[in-house]
């Protein structure tokens, strides 16, 4: 791999076991390359292995054959805890439920990440906190709960959440599926000029094909394999 490949999967399969001994491919073979400060966009009907591959990718479940590399390292030769260090330092993740803790205030989720960074000091912490609240556009709200936000703010403290760290690649699933359009393109220019500005990847899974022809790539996942798409 060259020195700014972020991701690289070859042959990439998963398959379900399911009751009575049959099987369901999911994954038949992905191959996929994303460099460092580069978009993509994966589209393609429900059930066609989207969220699955992001799975994957994120280091969430591991696949029944192929090779990932992220960063260099080769994941399946890694042990569970090394996947899981690389995994907390250089992977970042925005779901589409935003996936706060309601009873901690926008600043503490966001730096639920930095927690699991021991090397990180407590000033260091409350800096980068406080840098991404204002990338974001949310430093005058970072004592909010969740509850007293709207929809794009908590996914606003979401991608601050992703971004904290310094992660190299961000892994987004329908980021901006539950706000209505206004909402998703103020939090889609947010993500995009985020991640841009911190030089890492994004590969976002999306339904909306607005939202994929935004991206700098756009690949198409159909019965488990992944085809990327040109112009």
């Amino acid at each position: 791999m060259t020195s700014n490949v972020v991701l690289q999967a070859s042959g990439l399969r998963r398959t379900l076991h399911l009751p009575g001994g049959s099987q369901l491919p999911i994954l038949r073979g992905v191959d996929l390359t994303v460099y460092a400060g580069q978009s993509l966009a994966i589209v393609g009907r429900s059930g066609s292995g989207k969220t699955t591959l992001l799975s994957q990718l994120g280091l969430l479940s591991p696949p029944d054959d192929g090779v990932l590399t992220i960063l260099d390292k080769k994941t399946n030769e890694l042990s569970d805890s090394a996947r899981a260090a690389l995994r907390n330092a250089s992977l970042g993740y925005i779901f589409q439920s935003y996936s706060l803790v309601p009873h901690f205030t926008a600043r503490r989720n966001v730096e639920l990440p930095m927690r699991y960074a021991t090397r990180v000091s407590r000033l260091d912490r409350k800096e980068r906190v406080s840098h991404v609240l204002e990338l974001v556009g949310l430093a005058e709200r970072a004592q909010s709960k969740p509850r007293h936000l709207s929809g794009g703010e908590q996914q606003r403290v979401a991608i601050a959440r992703a971004l904290v760290h310094n992660p190299a690649l961000i892994l987004a699933d329908e980021p901006t599926g539950a706000l209505d359009t206004t909402t998703a393109d103020t939090v889609l220019d947010i993500l995009q000029r985020a991640t841009q500005a911190q030089g890492a990847a994004l590969i976002v899974v999306t339904h909306d094909p607005a939202i994929a022809n935004r991206m700098d790539r756009r690949a198409v996942m159909h019965d488990g394999k992944l085809t990327e798409e040109c112009g």
